[in-house]
């Protein structure tokens, strides 16, 4: 198997290379896995499309079978196939939470955040019992909530974010981008060993799941995050099949938005209609004078329907502000 690491100055390169004296079996090829603070060629950060070209470029030219980017402390991970083309987080935690259940049994549960694609619930258990102790539970966004989460359910074996964050109960809950990448070259391994590459299992999910990606918006000072995604919740709540929201301990089921008898933790919100749902949060990390509105839009195997709906959502929150 040959694997190419892109570690962007950062602390992924160090670890990787240990890693890589460990498994001598494997071909390695290395990108600016010098670690340097100062990112001397790019900021690691795996969301971001400059960072992911590295990747796609490095292994292209290095012949991998599979390609890996870490941010800068590697804790977060972000993997391509054989032809560059990135795979998203969701589709790995459902990768990865297959692997776990088959090692540690069925009652193994998967934990994804709201932001997260149906295909680890779809895969692995059931969209309407994620919020019910179901095969998989819905969470609010944040790996630190995640992980209270699992300290209280000994049940989930893994929790994992759309950022590329995955928690792993029997690596003291915490996340682990090493883990998660470890896990996905034991995969691509065993594939390869069957003549089959990682393109050729993801592609079905890529016809299956199509998502518009991140979506920000700068929305002006004096102007309500919670209005707003409540004017998204009224425009489609004729098709809503399930609403979520964020709370102290998890993620509930609500009748409308804001909901009158749910205290929220913070004012995120996902809505799911039969084959489309969209999730609209306000960022925790970047602060502004105005809220910075994250949007996520997903319909199942209908490109057109995911960018009618997200054209939608863009008018409604206002193209202008656009990031």
């Amino acid at each position: 198997l040959k694997v190419a690491v892109e570690a962007g100055n950062g602390m992924g390169g160090p670890i990787m290379r240990q890693v890589s004296k460990a498994v001598p079996e494997l071909e390695w090829s290395f990108s600016h896995d010098r670690a340097d603070g100062t990112f001397p060629h790019i900021v690691p950060n795996p969301l971001e499309e400059e960072y992911q070209q590295f990747l796609t470029d490095f292994v292209r030219r290095s012949g991998a079978d599979v390609g890996i980017i870490m941010d800068g402390d590697g804790d977060r991970v972000l993997l391509s196939d054989e032809n560059g083309e990135l795979i998203p987080s969701p589709a790995v935690a459902a990768l990865i939470g297959e692997r776990l259940r088959n090692k540690l049994g069925p009652d193994a549960r998967i934990a994804h955040n709201l932001a997260c694609s149906w295909v680890v619930a779809d895969r692995l258990g059931d969209r309407d019992r994620v919020d019910s102790g179901g095969p998989t539970a819905i969470t609010p966004v944040g790996y630190g909530k995640i992980k209270r989460i699992m300290h209280h359910d000994r049940s989930i074996a893994m929790g994992a974010e759309h950022s590329g964050h995955y928690i792993f109960r029997d690596f003291w809950r915490a996340d682990s981008g090493v883990m998660a990448g470890l896990q996905m070259l034991e995969l691509a391994a065993e594939l390869k060993a069957r003549r089959q590459t990682l393109s050729e299992i993801l592609q079905p999910l890529r016809e299956k799941y199509i998502q518009s990606g991140e979506i920000n918006f700068a929305l002006p000072a004096g102007r309500s995050f919670q209005d707003t995604a409540a004017k998204a919740v009224e425009k489609f709540a004729d098709r809503a099949q399930r609403i979520f929201v964020s709370t102290a301990d998890g993620c509930k089921r609500v009748e409308s938005y804001p909901p009158a008898d749910v205290e929220m933790s913070v004012p995120d919100v996902r809505l799911e209609a039969d084959d489309w749902w969209f999730c609209m949060r306000p960022s925790g990390t970047e602060a502004r004078e105005g809220v910075i509105c994250r949007l996520y839009v997903e319909a199942f195997g209908d490109r057109e329907l995911m960018e009618s709906r997200r054209d939608e959502l863009v008018d409604l929150v206002g193209p202008e502000y656009r990031m």
